[in-house]
């Protein structure tokens, strides 16, 4: 008895693989023709994520150029006077912020010059060394800014301002920026009579978290900022 109920239940499985393979095939053969039919193109499509966040904290790169006819001389007042700007900007913003020193570059300049009644070529040794400062008390950038000119900076640049988690708004902003860009690609499908496809491939622009800030702020890095991130994403197109 046991060898005719499994011999029968096992008919019974063949049958029904046997009804379901014609289905299978017919299928795949109507996936198959439709391909052939409406081939598939590629489109690309920039997606484009924004969020507005606090403002958490602020960095920038302040750099500073000293020379002398004598290189050690120079180097010595380069130290220094990054030291004095590093003190200077402690005093306005804290002691808690964050320094990162970057190394010196040294280049020699040769020029021309009277001595007495006679020209002579001169050698003056030039030394660019800066730092990179990362602070919360974000109401002082103007003030840090202007003082830190007052003592002696050459430039201040890469002025950023950061918010608080930034890592995960980063993932926010990408986020956004791969539904705008789903969203953007139906309807240029739609409007070709086609239907968006699967993700053949995605590119982040690969930079920080750009930001701006509101020109309705009372003051610069009050209040929230805006944050964008962009991505270009190619579909498929049916």
């Amino acid at each position: 008895m046991e060898n005719t109920y499994s011999s029968s239940s096992t008919d019974n499985k063949i049958t029904k693989v046997k009804k379901i393979l014609p289905l299978i095939a017919i299928v795949l053969g109507a996936l198959t023709l439709f391909k052939m039919a409406f081939p598939s193109t590629q489109i690309s499509v920039t997606g484009l994520g924004e969020l507005s966040t606090k403002v958490n904290k602020v960095s920038m790169i302040v750099t500073r150029t000293n020379s002398s006819p004598i290189p050690s001389d120079a180097i010595q007042k380069g130290e220094e006077g990054l030291n004095t700007l590093i003190k200077e900007a402690k005093t306005i913003v804290g002691e808690e912020a964050e320094i990162q020193k970057s190394f010196y570059t040294i280049s020699q300049n040769s020029g021309q010059q009277v001595v007495g009644n006679q020209l002579v070529t001169v050698s003056n040794y030039q030394v660019s060394n800066g730092f990179k400062i990362i602070f919360n008390q974000i109401d002082k950038v103007t003030d840090l800014v202007k003082a830190l000119y007052a003592s002696g900076a050459t430039s201040i640049s890469n002025i950023t301002f950061l918010p608080e988690n930034e890592d995960e708004i980063e993932k926010e902003a990408r986020k956004l920026a791969l539904k705008n860009a789903r969203e953007e690609g139906r309807k240029i499908a739609a409007s070709m009579g086609r239907i968006l496809g699967r993700i053949k491939t995605v590119a982040d622009d690969q930079a920080e978290v750009s930001s701006t800030i509101s020109s309705s702020q009372e003051s610069v890095g009050s209040g929230e900022m805006d944050i964008s991130k962009s991505v270009s994403v190619v579909y498929e197109l049916w």
